[in-house]
């Protein structure tokens, strides 16, 4: 009796996988992707180990210019996922701490806003990637100026 009851779970696990697969999946098929720069402050924002920086310079170096590439998954509405370079997705954790992920999830949901022709990026707890001694981080202080982001098609290099 136990054995069946055990087969029959694993095969609903089974089943339960294939099915959150195609789902991602499908998802993944229906966005629309955009390489972009992000910029804080006239900074172009990189990836720094699993630490998104600001570039003390406004022309950075070549290392800095491939750590600052970003693909924008877009979805329906206003949702959007965050791609790095090295294809690893940006992630809100349920502490507001960002970090990355290899495989897309619900923590990787974000949504991009226009505001005085800036753009204002909430993460799915509803807190804006703000920006703080050169890092970026979450907050869900009133928007402002540490808030605001531009987020412009990459030219091709």
């Amino acid at each position: 009796m136990n054995i069946q009851v055990e087969k029959t779970h694993r095969k609903n696990q089974t089943e339960d996988k294939r099915k959150n697969t195609e789902r991602m999946n499908n998802l993944r098929s229906s966005m629309e992707l955009v390489p972009i720069w992000i910029q804080a402050d006239t900074k172009i924002v990189y990836l720094d180990g699993d630490v998104l920086k600001v570039s003390l310079d406004l022309v950075p170096d070549a290392k800095r210019m491939k750590e600052s590439l970003w693909v924008l998954e877009k979805g329906r509405d206003d949702i959007v996922c965050i791609r790095s370079f090295d294809d690893r997705y940006l992630r809100t954790e349920e502490d507001h701490t960002l970090g990355f992920v290899i495989t897309k999830d619900h923590r990787c949901i974000f949504r991009i806003s226009d505001a005085l022709g800036q753009s204002l990026i909430r993460d799915r707890h509803g807190d804006y990637l703000t920006l703080a001694d050169g890092k970026i981080v979450t907050s869900n202080d009133t928007p402002g100026k540490d808030q605001m982001f531009q987020v412009t098609p990459r030219q091709q290099v």
